[in-house]
């Protein structure tokens, strides 16, 4: 019980629900995806697999996913917010490939801001066919 509690086994328990999560985003069950990613953010550990930026990314993506459009557009609020923060309190310190992952993760989260706009504006699936259509999204058979 004590190994648990030692600061590697702390990496190792971020790393696991971070890679848990991911398997249960992959598999659909995405119950389980946010009980692990919501696990991996109230943990301390930064992992090397995955930094807090994705795994908050991906707690947000897995909300839409799961149909739950309001707070998964909160989610992406938030982290908007974050990521300004995080640029304005560093400036011109970030590294590049961190400034790299915020400008890709930013355009990631107006992406997805999109689609839940488009999905809870065309929710009934005897349409959606039509909307796409009409959208130039699909050509029409």
């Amino acid at each position: 019980m004590r190994m648990m509690f030692t600061p590697t086994a702390n990496r190792t328990c971020s790393l696991g629900m971070c890679r848990l999560g991911m398997c249960y985003m992959e598999i659909e069950d995405y119950q389980r995806c946010l009980n692990m990613f919501n696990l991996a953010l109230n943990d301390l550990g930064e992992t090397k697999f995955m930094p807090q930026l994705i795994i908050k990314y991906n707690n947000a993506l897995s909300h839409g996913n799961y149909n739950e459009f309001e707070t998964a557009k909160e989610e992406y609020n938030v982290f908007l917010k974050d990521i300004e923060n995080d640029q304005t309190n560093h400036e011109n310190n970030l590294e590049a490939a961190i400034s790299d992952l915020m400008l890709k993760l930013t355009t990631a989260c107006h992406r997805q801001h999109g689609w839940i706009s488009f999905c809870q504006t065309h929710e009934d699936e005897e349409n959606r066919d039509e909307y796409l259509k009409s959208a130039g999204l699909i050509e029409s058979c």
